[in-house]
């Protein structure tokens, strides 16, 4: 137990581990989002994360851990690419799987990421970020929303794909909101 603790740590510091590589393809191999709507192909592009301060754009939160700061400003996993870029990379799989309309040129998906974090007691990842849909130059539609994946006690995740299922949970609920796709499909067919 000692041992993985210690290990657990060298790993979360990012201060002797190697930046993770993620993988920003297409590629996902679990259960499709379930959604029964007809939604237009729109742009996801232009997010932002802006972590705690003591947290730089290339590095998650860890939560749940004993030196861990009540606002997430524990440092967890470091990736070579910039935290932005996989969660709108993810957003984008998960959009292109749920949109069967044609190509919206008027409408656009962009996103400010409040949190992207790794419980380390019961290995939960979280996404907490607000999507605005914006229609021309206008935002249109602002909707925060805190995705929680809950982790099987013995699930392991692939790492470079870490954060695609609370990132699909979080997709699956903004286009399940009849407010949204309704906006989607007045304002931007």
């Amino acid at each position: 137990m000692k041992k993985s603790f210690i290990f657990a740590v060298i790993l979360l510091s990012g201060c002797s581990a190697k930046p993770i590589q993620y993988d920003l393809t297409g590629n996902y191999s679990g259960t499709p989002i379930s959604v029964q709507k007809n939604i237009p192909n729109i742009s996801v592009s232009d997010f932002i994360y802006e972590p705690h301060r003591n947290i730089s754009q290339y590095v998650t939160s860890s939560f749940g851990c004993l030196f861990c700061n009540s606002d997430g400003s524990s440092q967890g996993f470091v990736y070579q690419q910039p935290i932005k870029n996989i969660i709108q990379s993810e957003v984008d799989i998960a959009f292109r799987e749920v949109s069967v309309g044609k190509n919206s040129e008027k409408c656009s998906l962009t996103g400010q990421i409040h949190a992207v974090g790794w419980d380390q007691v019961n290995g939960d990842t979280t996404v907490d970020l607000t999507y605005i849909l914006k229609i021309k130059e206008s935002a249109e539609y602002v909707k925060r929303i805190r995705s929680v994946y809950d982790a099987g006690i013995f699930e392991f995740q692939k790492i470079d794909k870490f954060w695609a299922k609370p990132i699909r949970q979080s997709v699956q609920e903004l286009v399940l909101d009849n407010n949204f796709t309704n906006l989607l499909n007045k304002k931007c067919i």
